[in-house]
């Protein structure tokens, strides 16, 4: 079926089979999936290498009410890798978004990203600011804050908690890996530190992102995308995020408030830039309990703030 008819249906309200498409976006061909049914919702992956199909798993209950299109970033295969390192920037990953919305024929678009892909996101918000209906981020990367108070205050209170003692001697063992494998050896070994609940949710979470992975051209984690961005946003000097008051949609913040990674205080920078450009409504939900992955240790209410967020007519 051609991308034009599936659209068509699903945007009518009638479900279609899972189906990946490619686009062309400057010198990139990238790739993306589309599922399920009614408005559209773009669901922006990490660019480091992750791949999507951790997103297309976790985030299914949402196809129910949404047409999903899951846009897989520029490096991370199959879509097209720059020859330059410094085209890896998170920042420039947003222009991918706006090539995809040219080629879609559609004035604006509802966007979802979670963790790197919340800075993708944002950034596209905040150079396309009228391009931008709603904007759910969650458990975003703020690029440029410094979040190293929040790193050593959970590193304290986890160093002596046995559920965490594996992520702990992980992240002794250094974090530059240089395969795949090494970079899925280190994942698996810091997974209990994404979460509150290890215990409940660490392994079982690893287990459905390889499971996942099995089924999805698009979930191999690779380290050639994880390498070429860090070294790009770190290099980045002149990006465009913390330019929050450009933003001018409406904005929904979804964070745990056990998230080492990205944590509520990095939450609040990015709330509190918005409503200080004064034109972007924006609501922060912290989640008690909660870690990086939401929608597995906090599901009905991560699912019932966004599914409301998303259907709100004003």
């Amino acid at each position: 079926m051609s991308l034009l008819a599936h659209l068509s249906l699903a945007l009518a309200g009638i479900p279609q089979p899972t189906q990946t498409y490619s686009f062309d976006s400057a010198d990139y061909k990238l790739f993306f999936t589309l599922t399920g049914s009614g408005p559209l919702l773009v669901i922006q992956a990490p660019g480091w290498g992750i791949g999507d199909a951790y997103l297309q798993s976790g985030l299914a209950p949402l196809a129910k009410s949404h047409t999903l299109l899951f846009l897989l970033p520029r490096g991370t295969a199959p879509s097209s890798c720059p020859e330059s390192t410094t085209e890896m920037r998170s920042v420039t990953m947003a222009f991918d978004l706006e090539s995809l919305r040219v080629w879609l024929e559609v004035p604006s678009l509802a966007l979802l990203g979670h963790s790197n892909g919340g800075a993708v996101a944002l950034a596209y918000a905040e150079m396309y600011p009228e391009r931008v209906e709603r904007l759910v981020l969650v458990s975003p990367q703020i690029l440029g804050f410094n979040d190293s108070a929040t790193w050593i205050r959970f590193f304290g209170e986890r160093k002596e908690d046995p559920r965490y003692a594996g992520a702990i001697e992980t992240m002794k063992g250094g974090m530059d890996p240089q395969t795949d494998e090494e970079l899925k050896g280190l994942l698996k070994g810091l997974m209990p530190y994404y979460f509150a609940q290890p215990e409940r949710y660490a392994e079982k979470f690893y287990l459905q992102l390889e499971e996942a992975a099995k089924d999805s051209q698009h979930g191999s984690v690779q380290v050639s995308p994880f390498k070429a961005q860090g070294d790009a946003d770190r290099a980045d000097k002149e990006g465009v995020t913390g330019l929050f008051g450009r933003v001018i949609c409406k904005t929904l913040l979804l964070v745990g408030d056990q998230d080492a990674f990205c944590s509520v205080a990095a939450a609040k920078v990015a709330e509190e830039g918005i409503k200080g450009g004064g034109y972007g409504e924006v609501k922060l939900v912290v989640l008690e309990n909660c870690g990086h992955f939401p929608w597995v240790e906090k599901g009905d209410v991560f699912f019932d703030f966004t599914e409301k967020f998303l259907d709100a007519q004003e």
